[in-house]
């Protein structure tokens, strides 16, 4: 009985050391016990002999002698000992076996095993920002995530340029092993110090966000104004910024998505692949910051002001009184198209349609707290502008 169970237990310890979750079915006589199991992929399953003279048929049915076609075709050598047979299922699907000796499977020794893929697994990061601003060589490239949950390992996820319309060249960063927050930013960037007075301030904590920017120094991205990027889960692309199929050399940059010397920024953050805002080509080239650039990067751009006198002179929009408790109004030197509003992890809140070049905002059901105004005019130009209810 002793050697029963040390064979037992020696070829269930080879098992799990390779499945998820290793499940056992006993066979005696005339009969599998669970007859039928679900299991999930990667899963093993080890058959016990409590009596008789048995194997596992997963290959010719038995009766028939016809194929069971499983997805995947198994069988084992008949035996007496403890231990039938143990197999990994790779591949989801039904698969169906017998007991081909004698008249096993004629009086009933049958069984099925559903292999069931498991649930996918709903990625917790986003692209929500790439730039390509104006500074010396590459040290204004830089790629931004943001999570929409909290993250316990970062390091699940990686990067990726698609360089030169070549397609995917697969992931060529991965993130740490850190954790982080719900709404939290985090900035891949070539070159840190440059980038962060370039932002003058802001990338280390954008206004109004809960928790601090995590700025990572790296050899990615390198993309040049016109390359696509990719974002990974588990080495799998889970999201895609750009047409990874797109050659434009060193001198196409006529479609929408380019960020030579500018940026792009997702204006849903937390939203699924879409929704891009774009600053426009070669927006940031003179600029010392961003802030004094004609493309102010969203979650930067000035506008906190608390009355008409503190804009400055070419503003092509006056946003008053802010801060404000109650009603924010908006004068525009264009006819306003849309007006939205959106917190500072990108959700929008509040939209509405206009045809006029003044309009108002009630925020008084706003939560205190700091968000971002994105006015579209006639034209087609997006403006943004920072708002704070008191």
């Amino acid at each position: 009985m002793k050697r029963f169970y040390i064979t037992i237990f020696t070829c269930l310890i080879t098992l799990f050391s390779y499945s998820q979750t290793t499940h056992t079915v006993n066979a005696g006589n005339y009969y599998y016990s669970p007859s039928s199991l679900t299991i999930d992929v990667g899963d093993s399953v080890a058959w016990i002999n409590v009596a008789g003279f048995h194997d596992v048929n997963g290959n010719i049915e038995t009766t028939t002698g016809q194929p069971y076609n499983n997805p995947e075709t198994f069988d084992s050598p008949a035996t007496s000992s403890s231990f039938i047979f143990g197999y990994r299922f790779s591949v989801p699907g039904t698969y169906n076996y017998d007991c081909s000796v004698g008249s096993h499977a004629a009086n009933g020794m049958v069984g099925t095993i559903i292999v069931q893929s498991p649930p996918p697994v709903t990625p917790f990061l986003t692209l929500s920002a790439v730039m390509d601003v104006d500074l010396s060589g590459s040290s204004g490239k830089a790629l931004m995530v943001t999570s929409n949950q909290t993250i316990s390992d970062l390091s699940n996820y990686g990067l990726g340029t698609a360089n030169n319309g070549g397609g995917s060249d697969g992931e060529e960063f991965t993130f740490p092993s850190i954790s982080i927050s719900a709404g939290q930013h985090v900035v891949v960037c070539r070159d840190s110090a440059s980038l962060s007075t370039y932002f003058d301030g802001c990338l280390e904590q954008f206004p109004g966000a809960l928790y601090p920017t995590i700025i990572i120094e790296a050899a990615e991205p390198t993309g040049n104004g016109n390359d696509a990027y990719e974002l990974f889960f588990n080495g799998n692309i889970i999201e895609t910024f750009g047409d990874v199929t797109f050659s434009g050399g060193s001198s196409n940059y006529n479609l929408p998505w380019v960020y030579r010397d500018s940026w792009a920024w997702k204006d849903t953050a937390l939203a699924n692949v879409g929704n891009w805002v774009y600053g426009g080509d070669n927006c940031s080239d003179g600029s010392t910051t961003t802030q004094t650039s004609s493309c102010p990067f969203p979650l930067c751009s000035t506008g906190s002001t608390t009355n008409v006198s503190d804009f400055p002179s070419n503003s092509k929009i006056i946003v008053y009184p802010n801060p404000s408790d109650e009603v924010i109004n908006i004068s525009s030197k264009d006819l306003i198209r849309t007006v939205s509003v959106y917190n500072l992890l990108g959700k929008k809140i509040y939209e509405k349609s206009i045809s006029n070049i003044y309009t108002e905002i009630n925020i008084s059901e706003y939560n205190r707290d700091v968000y971002l105004l994105k006015v579209t005019t006639d034209n087609g130009i997006d403006i943004f502008h920072k708002i704070i209810k008191n």
